[in-house]
């Protein structure tokens, strides 16, 4: 069984001048799990892909569609490097219909849902044309 690590820091800070940056206000977010066990466990996971997407009227799937896929996913990293994509997550819901979301993409998506309570992704499709990088992973 492999292990999961997120961790990452936000940094924004004013644009460099000829004057040293003044004013020098910074504000740092550094990020990790939260809530999650750190590290976490993955049972099943799909490894980074870089992936060639060329569909610009029309959901593909990227994870979650073959046996081979993580279908109970607990993380989902996506990154793109221009605008123009489509995120449709569907997420499992164990109180009835699956909850669908669809998010415009221009950069970087990292999501963990709540899977202890049941609420894990099951599948992940993208809109758009370009390179898309992908992880996703889960227990199963």
């Amino acid at each position: 069984m492999a292990q999961l690590t997120i961790d990452g820091t936000l940094t924004e800070a004013p644009q460099t001048t000829q004057d040293g940056g003044f004013p020098s206000t910074t504000t740092v977010a550094p990020f990790a799990q939260a809530g999650a066990p750190t590290p976490k466990n993955v049972n099943a996971s799909t490894g980074r892909k870089l992936l060639t997407i060329a569909s610009p009227s029309s959901f593909a799937v990227i994870v979650g569609g073959t046996d081979a896929d993580p279908t109970q996913m607990s993380t989902v990293y996506a990154r793109v490097a221009s605008g123009g994509f489509q995120v449709r997550v569907t997420f499992n819901n164990p109180l009835g219909s699956p909850i669908v979301s669809v998010l415009p993409l221009a950069g970087l998506l990292v999501l963990e849902p709540d899977a202890g309570g049941g609420y894990y992704v099951t599948k992940v499709e993208v809109q758009g044309s370009g390179q898309i990088e992908l992880y996703a992973s889960g227990a199963s």
